[in-house]
């Protein structure tokens, strides 16, 4: 048994208990905890802070169900914390070479092992993920995105051209400025079907700029002539 919390420190733990809930300590529960704690590979350190978060835990309880704490007490809290740490761990390879397998599985074990104990402070929050193509990828990738299949539009509204050859081929290399769907993904109705791109999806795609007040009158003339060949 590897030991990671020694008989000295086991009878520190102890005695920070005692302190707290006025136990008496014995030689048996120096040798209990010793055989317990480095079981469980629980250093002092981890030890010390499960100890605390167990005694902060038990001031909300109501002081006739409080009760003291054992050693799955302080392993399991232990381990939670350990947890917490490593909950934004993030792994730094070499910036200055490739590394083997063998060296990988070593390099992330040891910076694994730093955040989990404490030595080494994790990030606080994980990097956020940007979607999308990197900006220098957009213009290469202009032109290559194929227009879908026609679909039935059930608003009404900005309705895409009749020939589906018509819609440019480049469209989804822009957000849809209608729709919102993201750069990549194709145009859907408000019931999630998919669509052709969105007139406004075209026109930015192709260097113009987005004006919602003449999206909207194109709407209302489309309507307006649809309900005309209705009634005709």
């Amino acid at each position: 048994m590897i030991e990671t919390i020694s008989p000295e420190e086991i009878g520190d733990v102890l005695g920070l208990a005692a302190a707290r809930d006025q136990r008496t300590v014995g030689d048996g529960d120096v040798l209990a905890w010793y055989d317990d704690l480095n079981a469980a590979r629980v250093t002092f350190a981890d030890a010390r802070q499960a100890l605390t978060r167990f005694y902060v835990q038990q001031a909300a309880i109501p002081a006739d169900r409080r009760f003291r704490v054992t050693t799955p007490d302080v392993i399991e809290l232990a381990r939670k914390i350990r947890n917490e740490r490593v909950a934004n761990f993030i792994y730094e390879p070499p910036a200055d070479r490739e590394e083997s397998g063998i060296e990988f599985r070593a390099r992330y074990r040891a910076q694994l092992d730093a955040v989990a104990s404490g030595r080494v402070a994790a990030p606080p929050h994980r990097p956020a993920l940007e979607g999308g193509p990197a900006p220098a990828l957009v213009p290469k990738l202009r032109g290559l995105l194929r227009a879908l299949p026609d679909a039935e539009d059930d608003t009404g509204g900005d309705t895409a051209p009749a020939d589906a050859a018509e819609v440019s081929v480049g469209a989804m290399t822009v957000q849809c400025p209608r729709c919102k769907a993201r750069i990549g993904r194709p145009c859907k109705t408000p019931s999630g079907r998919r669509r052709p791109p969105h007139p406004s999806r075209v026109q930015v795609a192709a260097g113009g700029t987005y004006d919602p007040s003449a999206a909207y009158a194109e709407e209302q003339r489309r309507r307006a002539a649809s309900e005309a060949a209705l009634t005709a």
